[in-house]
């Protein structure tokens, strides 16, 4: 089984140390505690067992970081190169609101930013689930008191590249942050 280096340090695997799978329940208890990513689930009316049947794999993702729908995140093998928990924890949460978003479209038959009361938080970025989705990313990094320059550091480049003007990218960051602070009740 392969197994980056930082991977097998930090969460060693077999001969009882942890598994894939042990490492996929890790990460659903780290949703499971986390005030933003509860709330995201608040807001669209998924209750927290909803994780219970949803699988984390980590797989060869041929150049994608991860990849997400109704039953299963599926996260790149290369992200384990670094301190997963570290650097890539927001990705998680990222990609855990397209989890919500298709379990709101199967219980409602509405797109998330179709529900009543949805303002047009950000209106370069026209994609609400993608809204929902940094901002998300955004509060993680909040909640866990990450650096507001680390946390520019790591999301704005992935916001960014949605955007021919770095301007309106800087903009759009700025109203995710606010987006993101709005989950945290903040």
């Amino acid at each position: 089984m392969w197994l980056p280096k930082a991977m097998e340090e930090k969460y060693p695997i077999g001969n009882g140390h942890r598994t894939f799978e042990q490492i996929g329940e890790l990460i659903k208890e780290k949703f499971r505690n986390s005030r933003a990513v509860m709330s995201v689930f608040k807001q669209f009316g998924i209750h927290p067992k909803e994780l219970d049947d949803f699988q984390i794999l980590i797989e060869d993702l041929d150049g994608k970081y991860a990849e997400t729908d109704a039953t299963v995140m599926r996260l790149s093998k290369t992200l384990w190169e670094k301190d997963f928990f570290e650097d890539y924890w927001f990705l998680c949460c990222h990609e855990i609101m397209h989890f919500c978003a298709r379990l709101f479209e199967q219980k409602t038959g509405l797109k998330v930013g179709d529900q009543p009361g949805e303002d047009d938080d950000e209106p370069y970025l026209h994609d609400k689930e993608e809204q929902w989705a940094f901002a998300l990313s955004i509060a993680s990094e909040i909640e866990r008191n990450t650096d507001p320059d680390v946390i520019y550091n790591r999301i704005f480049p992935k916001i960014s590249w949605h955007f021919n003007s770095p301007s309106r990218g800087k903009e759009a960051f700025g109203m995710l942050v606010e987006k993101a602070k709005k989950i945290l009740n903040l």
